[in-house]
């Protein structure tokens, strides 16, 4: 005799007969889901921290292929004029050579990594604090620019291991949907690719805010990636910026990493559960690109939702995660 089961329970009844029960997860049917299951956490910072004494400092966090090299082909590709008709139009495609063996952080080396990153934008005056050891200003904000990367992760640990708010803007964005979240957000920092840099010229004609930019690497001449255009993208753009908004300092990943390692007398001020983690920007349909405020909470509670649907009986440590920002759960 074959018997029904429920994966959505009822958890009340409906608030006006035209509408059905509110319904859960049939494992969160006694509650909200605030946190993955077995931890205590309340906050980003407390959840990674967590993770590390989790998992232990020596288990294998991170990992990524460095990139190599650029290839550029051209090709001729049809598409729909204007007036209906088909025409070939000329495409260039871009080709990542990326290295054969990975990169592998282990979660001690993260938590190490992501500290000092965060000491590094205290002590260069991204983020205050007041003597409560508390950030009480508002614009004390990071725009993350670019590709979710293992930096990319690494900065945003960063920023909430002081309190920092983190505004992600993808790439997909746009140069308009771009300048409308700097400016909305009064952000004073940016994180961005070395490729994306030029994208940054017209927004910060009007985000005056903005007065640190940090590039995922240094900006060299030997670099002859992608037969150097790697290189000169990069440099030509810090150079219009650099003329643009003189008041705008310039520092690598590594740089602000070295800064924050040479200022260990500075310590972690944790954010509160109700304090702004992030603010998420996507393309979105019509208009402007609207920001989505999430809280420590928020994003704690999301992850224990997900968490407790996927729980460890389908993922453990033996398996991998591919692109996932909060892979250290």
């Amino acid at each position: 005799m074959m018997t029904s089961f429920e994966v959505n329970v009822p958890v009340g009844p409906p608030e006006s007969p035209n509408e059905t029960a509110p319904r859960r997860y049939y494992k969160a049917r006694d509650g909200i889901v605030v946190r993955p299951p077995g931890m205590h956490c309340n906050t980003v910072y407390e959840l990674f921290n967590e993770s590390v004494k989790m998992h232990g400092e020596d288990t294998p966090c991170q990992s990524w292929r460095k990139l190599i090299n650029m290839h550029y082909e051209r090709k001729m590709v049809k598409k729909m004029a204007p007036d209906g008709q088909i025409v070939e139009v000329e495409k260039e495609w871009a080709y990542y050579e990326k290295s054969n063996t990975p990169t592998v952080v282990t979660f001690g080396e993260v938590k190490e990594i992501t500290d000092s990153l965060g000491r590094g934008l205290r002590k260069l005056g991204v983020t205050e604090l007041n003597p409560s050891g508390h950030n009480p200003d508002e614009s004390s904000k990071i725009c993350l620019f670019g590709s979710t990367t293992a930096q990319w992760v690494q900065m945003f640990l960063a920023a909430q291991t002081q309190s920092l708010c983190a505004v992600t803007a993808y790439a997909s964005l746009g140069i308009d949907g771009l300048k409308h979240s700097l400016v909305e957000t009064s952000t004073r920092a940016i994180f961005a690719d070395n490729d994306l840099l030029y994208k940054l010229i017209e927004p910060l004609k009007v985000a005056t805010d903005v007065k640190f930019i940090f590039h995922m690497e240094k900006i060299d001449p030997n670099d002859k990636r992608g037969d150097g255009r790697l290189y000169k993208g990069a440099h030509d753009a810090v150079e219009k910026i650099k003329k643009l908004r003189p008041d705008i300092t310039f520092y690598t990943f590594d740089e602000v990493l070295k800064i924050g390692r040479d200022a260990k007398d500075l310590k972690p001020a944790p954010p509160k559960p109700d304090d702004v983690c992030c603010i998420m920007y996507t393309s979105g349909s019509t208009g402007t690109p609207k920001g989505v405020v999430l809280t420590h909470s928020n994003v704690v509670g999301g992850i224990g939702g997900v968490s407790t649907v996927l729980d460890r009986t389908h993922m453990n440590k033996t398996d991998r995660v591919i692109y996932i920002d909060f892979c250290f759960l």
